[in-house]
């Protein structure tokens, strides 16, 4: 946790010295707030994956979905370069349905992969002064700092009807820090008594998740020849898109 101390501390200066930049010279705009977010994530199919092996263990791509709320600081130099810095409450969730046909019965599983986590968004902003607020497009380093994981194997249905076995404990999760890629677009709307309104579309990618199935899923070695549970998963999009909303102020 010290390097998310490091960095809201740096973000507390950063925010403080610009705005004491805007006050003396109206050469620099400071804002901030609050921001809220929801969206999907994506794992991509791992490669090195022996034999076609398409069962449980993440062998494939999978979806999911994840949500959070945080704050932000955006600094705006000449009116048309901006920074923005944050801190972000994310949890984060990756689901792969996986049909097993065993014994003559078809078992319907699903894979839950879900890591909660702060997400440390370092963007360079262009940004575009309109009527009725600004547009902008920004890129850059996104940190995730995990704080927790959890996963679970569960069988939602078999064809015939059947007993449905009990996979809780054949799955494991690595909680896994990341740094993204994060680049999108956004829409300030300026409101009343100094208020604003952002709005943006988010798409982060992965710069340090494996290729290889093997870096991303480890298995027990009595079961590694059969791809049999237990196994342990490294909870990492390889790709996740947040739509945000926020309510902001400018100073």
């Amino acid at each position: 946790m010290r390097s998310v101390h490091c960095f809201c501390a740096l973000g507390v200066v950063a925010a403080g010295l610009l705005y004491s930049a805007s006050a003396s010279a109206q050469l620099v705009d400071v804002s901030g707030g609050v921001k809220g977010f929801a969206g999907g994530n994506v794992w991509s199919t791992p490669s090195a994956v022996p034999f076609g092996y398409e069962g449980n263990g993440f062998s494939g791509n999978g979806g999911g979905f994840g949500w959070g709320a945080g704050l932000y600081t955006e600094a705006r130099f000449i009116k048309f370069l901006g920074l923005e810095l944050g801190l972000t409450y994310d949890s984060s969730t990756l689901l792969r349905n996986v049909t097993i046909n065993a014994q003559g019965v078809r078992y319907e599983t699903q894979e839950k992969v879900t890591q909660n986590a702060l997400r440390i968004p370092i963007l360079a902003k262009g940004i575009l002064p309109i009527p009725f607020g600004r547009l902008s497009a920004f890129l850059g380093p996104e940190f995730i700092v995990p704080s927790s994981a959890s996963g679970s194997l569960e069988v939602k249905s078999t064809t015939p009807p059947v007993p449905k076995p009990d996979l809780s404990g054949n799955i494991k999760v690595e909680k896994t820090g990341s740094t993204m890629l994060t680049m999108g677009l956004g829409l300030t709307i300026d409101l009343p008594a100094s208020f604003e309104l952002p709005i943006e579309l988010r798409a982060s990618k992965n710069l340090s998740q494996p290729d290889a199935w093997a870096d991303r899923v480890s298995w027990a070695a009595e079961t590694q020849n059969t791809r049999t549970a237990p196994y342990t998963v490294k909870a990492q999009n390889s790709w996740d898109f947040r739509l945000g909303l926020g309510l902001g102020y400018k100073f």
